[in-house]
């Protein structure tokens, strides 16, 4: 008989705390002493706190303030990353946007940096024919200078300057 007493089916003692467990009598002791995950836990760390043995781990990872300071510090870079992935998550179509306007104003700045080297290049080669032409009219004037200076014929005055 107590074979069958210990075959007979059970909930688990937390069943009121959401544990949904059903099983023989004679588990339900390994079960709750083992597995179930509504036993509560008291933390490793010392604070005192009894959880769950579901949420004890999150608490010793993330939450006792008892905890090695490796371990907050792991949980603080956690968190930073989460929140930087969130960002970034929440602003890609932003960042896409303006990398893209960026690309198109470097595109823009470089077609017109080309055009100021050839418009510079052309001012460069106007200056130069300036020069040229500033030699010869020099030149031109200096002949003419010279010229008019005494060596104009006698028959080439201002009275007649239709025959000149």
């Amino acid at each position: 008989e107590r074979g069958k007493v210990l075959e007979l089916k059970v909930h688990c003692l937390n069943s009121v705390k959401g544990c949904d467990w059903v099983g023989e009598l004679g588990d339900q002791e390994r079960h709750f002493t083992n597995k179930c995950q509504y036993v509560e836990k008291v933390c490793h760390y010392g604070c005192g706190g009894k959880y769950p043995r579901f949420l004890l781990h999150t608490h010793e990872q993330d939450e006792c303030p008892e905890r090695p300071v490796e371990m907050k510090m792991a949980t603080f870079t956690k968190q930073i990353m989460e929140k930087f992935c969130t960002l970034e998550t929440k602003h890609e179509r932003e960042i896409i946007s303006l990398n893209k306007k960026l690309t198109d104003q470097q595109e823009r700045h470089k077609m017109e940096k080309n055009e100021l080297q050839k418009q510079q290049m052309e001012n460069n080669e106007l200056q130069r024919q300036q020069a040229d032409d500033m030699s010869l009219l020099k030149r031109d004037l200096s002949l003419l200078t010279s010229h008019v200076k005494g060596e104009i014929p006698q028959w080439c005055y201002p009275s007649v300057s239709s025959v000149c």
